[in-house]
């Protein structure tokens, strides 16, 4: 198991050091920056260079849906639980399987999943 963690951190790694960047925004980027240099030409930019990040902005698209989202299925599962424990609290099931199967031992109700 140490080894697999191992060997993956090592990848991590060399990937991180060694290989270059592929999203095609920051290629050209770094293209008009090494554009800029050899020509001594300030006026040389890439479109990506214009767009201001905002803080807020970021946080209300990309946070906020999520945090949306969560609420929603946190709400199902407790729904889902409430409905677990009005059924399985109401069927007996615990007693009729203990003493038609002869589970006494082991547990023998139904799973209630929290």
């Amino acid at each position: 198991m140490y080894i697999a963690g191992l060997m993956g951190a090592a990848a991590l790694v060399v990937c991180f050091l060694f290989v270059e960047e592929t999203y095609p925004p920051a290629i050209l980027v770094g293209k008009a920056s090494t554009l800029r240099k050899k020509t001594k030409n300030w006026g040389i930019h890439a479109k990506q260079e214009e767009v201001e990040l905002d803080l807020r902005e970021l946080l209300e698209k990309n946070v906020s849906r999520y945090v949306l989202l969560g609420k929603g299925l946190t709400q199902w599962g407790e729904c889902r639980r409430s409905f677990q424990r009005i059924t399985y609290g109401n069927t007996g099931t615990g007693v009729s399987t203990r003493t038609l199967r002869h589970f006494a031992r082991a547990p023998s109700t139904l799973t209630l999943y929290a």
